[in-house]
C-alpha cells in the first residue's frame, strides 16, 4: 500500500473536512487546489 491510514478517534479530522459519512478516503484533486472526498458503503 502507497498510502498514509489515518485513524481519527476523536473525530478531529472528520470536523475539519467535514465528513459526515466514513469510511472516507481524501485525495488531491488534479488541480492541486481542491480535495476529493470519497464515501464507501460498508456491507
Amino acid at each position: 500500500m502507497d498510502s498514509r491510514i489515518y485513524f481519527d478517534q476523536n473525530g478531529v479530522l472528520s470536523k475539519r473536512f467535514g465528513l459526515t459519512s466514513v469510511p472516507a478516503r481524501i485525495t488531491p484533486a488534479p488541480s492541486g487546489e481542491r480535495l476529493n472526498i470519497e464515501t464507501f458503503p460498508v456491507k
